[in-house]
């Protein structure tokens, strides 16, 4: 019975090619959108999800409320009355180094600019999930003389020294620790400590490489990220009224308060001009969603109309099915195998 079917069925597309072709294209096309659509939905909202104890890492964002703006940058010597507020377990900073110096260096007799070079307090790994690949990231996190390089900035630094023939190992980058390139605006010789693996797109960290926070530590101004981890159950409004007391002690301000963002918030929150990435919009998500279902939703309404359209054209067929003793149960089973083969 079921292989009788399947044969009509077979038989009924090759009878009615250009309904069979309409519906397969319009299926597809709205099926296509839609898994195209919820693949981008998964990405936007799998930001930060792997990065370790997500759950208890805010960043902090002043609001200024003369103005209404806001600014994710606060300054480094803020660390110590930070670190003593109760439901602080730990403060990070992240301090793009290109804006106490050009970045420019060289690597024997080539120059270069570093991409994004990024100076962190040595806890940075439990902020950030940093795959080591060689060397030793501490090192490079503890000594200003030493730095860690990400995959992609050793292979564009270090490229004339890897044989390109051949698949890149970690014996490779095994080989790049100890070397040295040169900062050109003072002639500082900085060692290769560690290799890491490249950042996950869906993280708004971003950095190629890495150098110890200890040189910046006093620098002035409003220049670094800075993130803290929290206690389990603290109170986050109470640590947020004494961090904005922390920095209005520093700088005397007024009409200022700080807020704690979810590191999992940042991609889809609102953009800063100083984010290391530019991040997506959480309107963006929810409209693909929308669209997606209505696009679907389009699909199956024109299938059921060209099924509609094209019932009238089949009345002949399912006349002579009933007069040879078919049933109406077996007139259900048989479109309704075509709607499923179909789909």
């Amino acid at each position: 019975m079921f292989s009788l079917s399947f044969i009509t069925t077979i038989r009924s597309f090759a009878q009615h090619k250009l309904h069979f072709s309409l519906s397969v294209m319009g299926l597809s096309l709205g099926m296509a959108i839609v898994i195209l659509m919820g693949l981008f939905i998964r990405n936007e909202l799998s930001f930060e999800r792997n990065q370790p104890n997500v759950n208890n890492h805010y960043r902090l964002v002043m609001h200024a409320q003369e103005n209404n703006n806001e600014y994710i940058l606060t300054t480094p010597r803020a660390y110590q009355q930070l670190a003593n507020i109760a439901g602080v377990d730990d403060v990070f900073y992240v301090f793009k180094t290109q804006m106490a110096s050009d970045d420019k260096v060289l690597v024997g007799q080539n120059a270069f600019q570093l991409l994004a070079n990024v100076a962190v307090t040595p806890n940075i790994t439990q902020l950030v999930n940093i795959n080591v690949l060689a060397g030793n990231l501490q090192d490079a996190l503890n000594a200003p003389e030493k730095i860690a390089l990400s995959r992609s900035e050793v292979l564009r630094l270090f490229g004339s020294d890897i044989d390109s023939k051949k698949r890149v190992n970690t014996t490779d980058f095994k080989n790049i620790i100890g070397k040295t390139i040169r900062l050109q605006h003072n002639n500082r010789l900085i060692t290769v400590a560690a290799v890491f693996e490249d950042l996950p797109i869906n993280s708004h960290f971003y950095f190629e490489s890495l150098m110890s926070f200890a040189p910046y530590q006093h620098i002035g101004g409003n220049v670094a990220h800075t993130y803290v981890a929290l206690s389990a159950g603290a109170d986050k409004g109470k640590i947020a009224a004494q961090v904005t007391e922390v920095f209005n002690q520093i700088w005397q301000w007024k009409n200022i308060y700080y807020r704690l963002q979810a590191i999992e918030d940042i991609h889809l929150g609102p953009n800063f001009a100083q984010d290391m990435k530019v991040g997506g919009a959480m309107s963006s998500v929810m409209i693909c969603a929308l669209m997606s279902g209505l696009l679907l939703l389009i699909s199956c309404v024109n299938y059921v109309n060209f099924t509609v359209a094209q019932a009238a054209n089949r009345a002949k067929e399912v006349g002579v099915k009933k007069a040879l003793g078919a049933s109406k149960r077996q007139l259900i089973t048989q479109f309704m195998g075509e709607s499923v083969l179909l789909a």
